[in-house]
């Protein structure tokens, strides 16, 4: 039973991240975003948008969370606790996340094409970002008592899986992609 905590959140965020990838390719399609070059960026000019960002680091940690979930909390009050919480801190993420990407500050790209709007890759990019900082969030709620309860693989997993995700924001920050 376990073994499907593992599988099933690495083919659900894979099958998410293509479902981005087609939404940006028909955005592009039917000219709603600039055509791609160095200065207007596509999701996959950015090593966080890619396989080691958001496919292999997320997909880790995505999993990870799973399995903590599964072998630690045994309430349905405290997991509503948890998700609630979750939830409230990743919709506060999206909008800021949001308004600066809509702001005068922020470089044009393929979600957000100019300043004020944001394309439909956009959109449900938006809805990704806020389902991933919800499960991060129930990750980091879960780390000491994954800690406490000698549950390291998982934690190794999901911490592994931050640490690269990490590692390609530093890359795209270094690169002059994000902020």
């Amino acid at each position: 039973m376990e073994a499907l905590f593992w599988i099933e959140p690495v083919v659900l965020n894979y099958l998410f991240w293509r479902v981005i990838k087609i939404v940006q390719d028909d955005d592009a399609k039917q000219g709603r975003i600039f055509p791609r070059n160095s200065r207007f960026l596509y999701m996959q000019d950015f090593r966080t948008n890619g396989f080691l960002g958001n496919i292999l680091g997320l997909s880790m940690v995505d999993a990870a969370v799973m399995v903590l979930l599964y072998r630690i909390v045994h309430s349905s009050f405290i997991l509503t606790l948890i998700v609630g919480v979750a939830v409230v801190v990743a919709v506060l993420a999206a909008y800021c996340f949001y308004r600066y990407c809509t702001s005068e500050r922020h470089w044009p790209d393929w979600g957000y094409p100019k300043t004020g709007a944001i394309s439909w890759g956009g959109r449900v990019h938006l809805l990704y970002f806020t389902t991933q900082i919800a499960i991060g969030c129930i990750g980091l709620i879960l780390i000491i008592p994954a800690i406490l309860g000698h549950h390291f693989l998982p934690l190794a997993v999901g911490l592994g899986g931050a640490g690269i995700y990490g590692y390609t924001y530093w890359l795209d920050r270094r690169a002059g992609r994000l902020f």
